[in-house]
């Protein structure tokens, strides 16, 4: 049906659209102005408010609502707002609550009977406005217009803003004012006073709005308007009302106490002329209330069945009251409620056919209004389901004032939001009257015979709080106390808890031992009632002592704990906060531990087996009422139940307990459903939401069909639950794959807050809807849950004591990855384990002892470390060398002589397959270098292992230098040696060749190195001279032949070999033999001894042509000439 009701506006729509296409179309007759005309009204299109302001009079029409009465045009044409052509029209529109509305404002300014003409349209915005929302704007009466009555008029169209004063449309509402252009003329002394409106009320509500207003006023320039007001009327007493300076004034605040009114009028600082005066009279509250109403009330929808009170001084029963039809507003006023100043009393509502909310108001201070906030007694939540209650207490205000006033009850379909007046869609309202009376002295009331002691809850473990309250409220009446006594025993002596108090509830904190209560009623001091005893039972397992363990490395370690009290179970848990034991028993092995790791230990009583339950089931669901989880209307539904810890313990079921089924009572209806699942968990959270909790649930009742009784239906875990504290979660969740089931409903009750989410659908499989993870369902989520009965096996536990399993990492010592390592032979690599904490003692393969180790063979080493917690770690390696090659360049000093040479050799490494590389690029093992400077070699041998070395050559000199060597005969035997251009030289040191011994030569002696030598008879000489400097030596030589002819010489006959031309220009030389001799080769040397010439065959024996080569310079030139009688020397100089 709601949806039905939801649906009202679209079919309207529909039926616009049919109409206009059958050609249908709204005659308009004739008459001075059109009337816009609406198909489908405005009982939810209507203008809420207009006011204006600027004028000399104006306009003040509020909560006018809905004018569907006079076919949605309001004729307000007495409404005036008065003005000079020129002036500024200020106005406020306010838009009812419901729909967004376009809304225009015409005035028909030249006054010919329509707003058609151009300027006409003076409000005309492009946008709608939110339904509820107000907006201001101005207009200016344009110069020029005519005095005299205009016709002005607002119009309001459903989510349109395209429309004209006249044309027809779906929804919305029109109303009709005067725009007063007043004379611009000069205003004519006397003025006329008017006379005071019919419409200023005789009475008034307190503080409620209304205008003052007069007729038949003169207009123009200069005048002047004030309003003035008096207590008794009588001259002398008026004063002016405070900003009422125009015809029309709104006292937006209303008045208290009765006054007279009169109107001042003033042209141009004439004498003033006034009107006729009113009294203004204050109403009774009592007829001040405002009536609610509601567009759809009640018919169809949420209404109130019952209303009931108890408790005070005289209670009221209104049951199954039904639905009253429109405006779905009952006045129960002949029935009177009557409650003491300063008591409560309980109330009941009962809500039919829809969910509703439920508020209630009373008038207790007499000014005739419910205020929303101050005076509201009671709220729900959230809404209350069709055929559920709404209960509370409501206390009577100590300054509530004596006598009769009202009481209102008001719900709204599907929403906790609304206040005592406005106009809501469905719903009721009902007013009751209430006698607040001073309280009666409590002796003179009857007191019940029987009050019974309730404590909540009735058992704690260790200690905890415990809530005391009677199960019925005391007569309303002065002088009644109350006074609480406890009793370890249950028996006299009796002690008081505190003192006696003026309520009944106490709340008894940190109690430790088992306690008997009673509650003493006092009338004036002295007890009349005694209610019964109720016990607080406390159990308390005990201390223990917990000791710890330890090992080393991961695994379980062993841990004990010992109770103070012989019999108490121990449980370990793995959180502070409990949750699933992992074990019990004095001694525990933890699971496999990798870290220290802090376990909490509690001695407990034995876990026994009980039954209870959350909720009392007091209401039973309705077939279309979702909070069943076998309800009907759909082929499936996923439900979250939530329950709080507060509610678990309370029921008795603390954190820890074995849960191992929950029941369900079924007051109707059996049928099976498909693939029936349960899952339970805990959580944070406090309400339900619409989206579900998907995690952190186990399943405690696999997917399976189940078939319910009428009756108890138990739900058998097929794996108990640990609860752990916290908020408790059931989901339940099931298909049948249609579009529909018999429901099963179940017993259910309101609670305070959201507790239950629902999410149904159609032609689903069990898996789908179990996997959904929100909800969309309009009545989701919602404040009540079935009543769930759970069997649990609980335990009182001791405070939980942490006891730690301590790992000891042990040693890790580390050598370091397998080696393969070029190194030195003779060198040795150092084997070091690495920082080691807790005082470690090693032990290596070879047996010693100390913290490092060197090795200068390849091998496999190992060691163990051991520290002060007898942890032990080993490591090993593996270690391959391989050799470098020996590199030593500074083997032949790190000097070199200037001019000279040096050779450096990197060493025998290199070879047999290793290489060489300098960084001058050669890559051969020596190297010969020539300057100074810093030389590298990197020599690799042929197992892949490189030495590199450097070294740094430096000048220490400069090496000795000659141009050559001179040669001078002497005789045929005897010569003199000299050097040309000697440098550097320290001395010279002359070899022979002919045995004799070298003769050294000092500079000093002579700075050429000048010696003579004879030698002892022919033949071939080569005469060596090594010459030397501070850091060098250079060899050079020169060749002498002594050449004998025996008895005939060639040397001596000088005509026996000619050489011709002699000078020569180095171009040809003739070489000439005489007689038997012949020529077989020839050799020339320089001034220096060094051959630069040899010719090895002639053209004849006798003669021989030569051609010299250009590179022989000026100079003279020695010729060695062998003949067949032997060698023979002459001179030869070239000149060029």
């Amino acid at each position: 049906m709601r949806q039905i009701a939801f649906l009202k506006r679209s079919i309207y729509y529909m039926c616009l659209s049919f109409l206009l296409l059958c050609g249908i179309s709204q005659k308009v007759q004739a008459q001075t102005y059109c009337t816009p005309t609406y198909d489908y009204g405005c009982d939810d299109d209507y203008i809420q408010s207009f006011s204006t302001t600027g004028g000399t009079t104006n306009i003040t029409n509020l909560n006018s609502g809905s004018s569907a009465s006079s076919a949605c045009l309001s004729n307000q044409t007495s409404m005036v707002h008065t003005d000079f052509a020129g002036g500024i029209v200020n106005f406020t529109i306010e838009n009812n609550p419901g729909y967004d509305e376009g809304y225009k404002i015409f005035v028909d300014w030249n006054a010919d009977g329509d707003f058609l003409d151009p300027g006409e349209i003076v409000y005309d915005p492009t946008s709608t406005l939110a339904g509820g929302a107000s907006i201001s704007g101005t207009f200016t009466i344009p110069l020029g217009t005519l005095p005299g009555d205009k016709r002005m008029r607002l119009r309001c169209v459903y989510d349109e803003t395209f429309f004209d004063a006249c044309d027809l449309q779906g929804f919305g509402e029109a109303e009709d004012y005067t725009l007063m252009v007043a004379s611009s003329t000069p205003c004519v002394n006397p003025p006329s006073p008017g006379t005071i409106a019919a419409v200023v009320p005789d009475s008034i509500c307190p503080n409620v709005a209304f205008t003052l207003g007069t007729t038949g006023n003169s207009y123009g320039i200069g005048l002047s308007y004030q309003w003035e007001q008096s207590a008794t009327g009588a001259a002398g007493s008026w004063t002016n009302v405070p900003g009422a300076a125009s015809i029309n004034y709104t006292l937006t605040g209303g008045i208290t106490t009765a006054a007279y009114y009169r109107l001042k009028s003033v042209c141009s600082g004439g004498t003033p002329v006034y009107s006729n005066t009113k009294q203004v009279t204050i109403k009774s509250f009592i007829n001040c209330y405002c009536t609610p109403s509601y567009v759809y009330g009640c018919d169809f929808d949420s209404y109130i069945d019952a209303f009931s009170t108890s408790g005070a001084t005289v209670d009221i029963a209104n049951i199954g009251t039904g639905c009253t039809p429109a405006p779905s507003y009952a006045d129960y006023t002949s029935m009177t409620l009557t409650t003491a100043q300063s008591f409560p009393f309980n109330f009941t509502v009962a809500v039919e056919n829809y969910d509703a909310g439920v508020k209630i108001w009373a008038d207790w201070n007499h000014d005739g209004i419910f205020d929303p906030v101050t005076e509201l007694c009671a709220e729900s939540v959230n809404t209350i389901p069709a055929g559920g209650t709404f209960t509370g207490t409501i206390m009577t205000p100590a300054t509530a004032l004596l006598g009769n006033t009202r009481l209102r009850i008001r719900v709204e379909e599907g929403s906790t939001f609304f206040d005592p007046c406005s106009t809501l869609y469905y719903g009721e309202a009902e007013d009751y009257s209430v006698n607040v009376i001073t309280p009666p002295s409590c002796a003179t009331v009857t007191f019940p015979t029987t009050v019974l002691a309730n404590a909540n809850p009735r058992n704690l473990c260790v200690s905890g709080n415990v809530d005391l309250s009677i199960s019925s409220l005391m007569p309303q009446a002065a002088g009644i106390t109350y006074q609480w006594q406890s009793s370890p025993t249950g028996a006299a002596p009796w002690t008081n808890v505190g003192t006696a108090s003026a309520t009944s509830g106490n709340m008894i904190t940190g109690l430790s031992a088992t306690t008997y209560y009673r509650l003493q009623i006092l009338c004036s001091g002295t007890p009349v009632v005694t209610t019964s005893i109720d016990t607080v039972t406390v159990n308390n397992p005990g201390t223990l002592t917990g000791t710890g363990g330890a090992r080393c490395g991961p695994g379980p370690v062993s841990l004990s704990a010992t109770p103070a009290t012989a019999g108490g179970t121990i449980r370990w848990y793995e959180n502070a906060a409990g949750g699933v034991a992992l074990g019990m028993g004095q001694n525990f092995s933890t699971p496999s531990i990798t870290s220290t790791t802090t376990f909490y230990a509690s001695s407990g009583t034995p876990p026994l087996p009980a039954t209870t339950s959350v909720g009392l089931g007091a209401l039973t669901a309705a077939s279309y009422d979702y909070v069943t989880i076998f309800a009907g209307g759909y082929g499936g539904y996923k439900h979250q139940f939530l329950i709080t810890e507060a509610e678990m313990t309370a029921a008795g079921i603390p954190p820890g307990s074995i849960i191992n089924s929950i029941a369900v009572q079924n007051m109707a209806g059996t049928n099976t459903y498909d693939g029936f699942e349960v899952k339970v968990g805990t959580t944070t959270a406090t309400v339900t939401t619409n989206t579900f909790i998907n995690s952190g649930l186990a399943t405690v009742y696999p997917s399976a069909n189940y078939t319910t009784v009428v009756g108890v239906n138990t739900i058998n875990f097929n794996s108990p639950y640990a609860y752990p504290g916290g908020s408790f979660v059931i989901q339940t969740c099931w298909s049948n794959g249609g579009f529909g089931t018999d429901p099963s409903l179940l017993a259910y009750d309101n609670t305070s807050y959201n507790a239950t989410t629902v999410a149904p659908k159609d032609n689903s499989t069990p898996s789908d809807i179990c996997a959904q993870g929100f909800s969309n369902y309009f009545d989701s989520p919602m404040s009540r849950r079935p009543k769930f009965i759970f069997n649990y096996a609980g335990s009182c536990e001791s405070g939980r004591i942490p006891v730690v399993a301590t790992v000891h990492d042990n040693p890790a010592p580390y050598l370091g990855a397998d080696l393969d390592t070029c190194i030195h032979q003779g060198n040795a690599v150092i084997l070091n384990p690495g920082a080691i904490p807790h005082n470690p003692t090693y032990q290596w393969d070879d047996a010693s002892s100390n913290n490092t180790r060197g090795v200068t063979m390849p091998g496999t080493y190992y060691v163990a470390a051991r520290d002060t917690f007898g942890c032990e770690g080993k490591d090993t390696i593996n270690i391959e060398m391989r050799w470098n090659p020996e590199v030593d360049l500074s083997a032949s000093g790190l000097t070199i002589c200037l001019g000279g040479t040096k050779v450096l050799d990197a060493g025998s490494g290199g070879e047999n397959g290793g290489s060489y590389y300098w960084n001058t690029g050669a890559t051969n093992r020596r190297i010969t270098i020539h300057n100074p400077g810093t030389y590298i070699t990197y020599v690799t041998s042929d197992e892949g292992c490189m030495t590199s070395d450097t070294i740094s050559i430096i000048a220490q000199g400069a090496m000795p230098e000659i141009d050559g060597i001179a040669t001078q005969p002497i005789t045929a035997s005897s010569f003199n040696f000299s050097t040309i251009n000697p440098q550097n030289v320290t001395s010279f040191v002359w070899d022979f060749g002919d045995g004799s011994a070298p003769v050294t030569i000092a500079p000093l002696t002579s700075a050429l190195g000048q010696i003579s030598h004879v030698f002892p008879a022919g033949g071939n000489y080569e005469v060596k001279l090594r010459i030397y400097s501070i850091c060098g030596d250079v060899l050079d030589s020169t060749m002498i032949s002594i050449v004998g002819l025996g008895a005939k010489d060639v040397d001596k006959d000088a005509t026996l070999v000619q050489v011709y031309p002699n000078p020569n220009n180095g171009s040809i030389l003739y070489v000439e033999a005489v007689g038997d001799v012949k020529i077989k080769d020839m050799v020339v040397y320089n001034a220096l001894g060094q051959e630069v010439l040899t010719i090895r065959k002639f053209d004849s024996a006798h003669k021989h042509k030569v051609t010299l080569p250009d590179y022989l310079a000026s100079g003279v030139y020695s010729l060695r000439i062998n003949t067949s009688k032997g060698l023979t020397t002459r001179k030869l100089e070239i000149v060029k």
